[in-house]
């Protein structure tokens, strides 16, 4: 049914991701690949023949009437405007003629598919800061990709040297080798991100309070590292900093849960549901106290394409939420994807009423960040 309160664009512009394809008996299709419709009606192809080299964005309603010959009545122009409008194949020039520096037209593109005010959800990531822990090549990769996707301000940290396989697995040049990956990474950012913010500091901690400025922190592991988990989960619940976090373990990519703080299952709740249902839980337990007592040295390897794919699933629930676009699937669920055949699934994950970490504290709201509302 046609929506008579939808309001058309003041220079109606067609969208570029749909397909129209004429058919017999004055049908059109209109294709994309979230959407199929089909509109019919006397002399509708010879309508769209004529009115659609109009659809620009250049002229306003009233100069697209002007200009169509006399066969066409204003009354069916309009009705195929607001039907169109209604189904998102035109739309507003106006409101998708914005500049958001670092953000590319096809970034632009894919968010004005679901929203009619696109350059909001832009702004706020312009506008957002994000800390990347650990600079190995999956936060390497990381943070490359959320400068790449628009993010204003990156932290960086990660003390250990840049290596020769550094070289090879992420974007370090052969100068950097020797130098801490939190300096190379800094320097090549603002090299190659120029409208994206750097800088670099210490691994967080509760006497840290500068981290209390980042609206989101991103812990990247090669290993299981619990012990850095934990200083990372206190923090956030400390000053109230969501995070996630991604993981390679062996065959698997893990990526989740995140963490709003006091709202969503924190990292003590994840650890204590999985020894909970660990098939040796005794043994489990020493394990994770050994990490947490002497770290993680151990190897098992990993594929550059690994990196890749676990970088990109873990950059795209931070911009989804930073974004305001839609929830990410890791609140209260671990992402867990087998890298050798491929195969994904997804954890639940819920919060512990009586975790020791974050169950003391009165949960506030549902568990999910409320996405403000913007103004363009």
């Amino acid at each position: 049914m046609q929506n008579k309160n939808i309001k058309l664009p003041l220079r109606p512009k067609l969208s570029v991701s749909y397909h129209v394809i004429g058919m017999d008996d004055d049908r059109v299709q209109f294709r994309n690949g979230q959407d199929l419709f089909v509109i019919k009606g006397p002399g509708l192809l010879n309508l769209v023949h004529t009115l659609f080299p109009l659809l620009t964005g250049e002229l306003t309603v009233e100069e697209i009437l002007a200009h169509m010959d006399e066969k066409h009545p204003p009354e069916a122009i309009l009705k195929l405007l607001h039907r169109l409008v209604q189904r998102r194949v035109v739309r507003d020039a106006i409101n998708n003629q914005f500049d958001v520096p670092g953000v590319s037209e096809f970034q632009k593109a894919y968010f004005s598919q679901f929203t009619h005010r696109p350059k909001s959800n832009l702004t706020a990531l312009a506008k957002s800061r994000v800390t990347v822990l650990g600079l190995g090549p999956l936060g390497a990769s990381v943070a490359e990709i959320l400068a790449r996707s628009g993010v204003g301000s990156i932290e960086v940290s990660d003390e250990q040297p840049v290596t020769k396989d550094d070289l090879l697995l992420s974007a370090y040049s052969e100068d950097t080798v020797g130098i801490t990956r939190e300096c190379a990474m800094a320097h090549f950012g603002e090299k190659t991100f120029p409208t994206t913010t750097w800088s670099f500091t210490s691994l967080p901690s509760e006497e840290s309070p500068v981290y209390e400025a980042s609206d989101y922190m991103i812990v990247c592991l090669e290993n299981y590292r619990p012990d850095i988990l934990d200083r990372v989960n206190d923090f956030s619940l400390a000053y109230g900093t969501p995070y996630t976090w991604c993981c390679l373990d062996s065959l698997s990519g893990t990526v989740g849960p995140t963490v709003l703080p006091h709202e969503t299952a924190c990292f003590n709740c994840y650890r204590t549901r999985v020894n909970a249902n660990a098939d040796y839980p005794e043994e489990l337990q020493v394990y994770e106290d050994q990490l947490m007592s002497n770290g993680n040295s151990t190897v098992f390897g990993y594929l550059p394409p690994h990196i890749q794919i676990l970088s990109g699933l873990v950059s795209l629930e931070v911009i989804k939420d930073l974004s305001g676009l839609t929830p990410p699937l890791t609140y209260n669920a671990q992402l867990e994807i087998n890298l050798l055949n491929m195969e994904f699934a997804l954890h639940s994950v819920l919060k512990l009423p009586r975790c020791t970490s974050c169950g003391r504290h009165l949960s506030s709201g549902a568990p999910v960040r409320p996405f403000d509302e913007m103004e363009a």
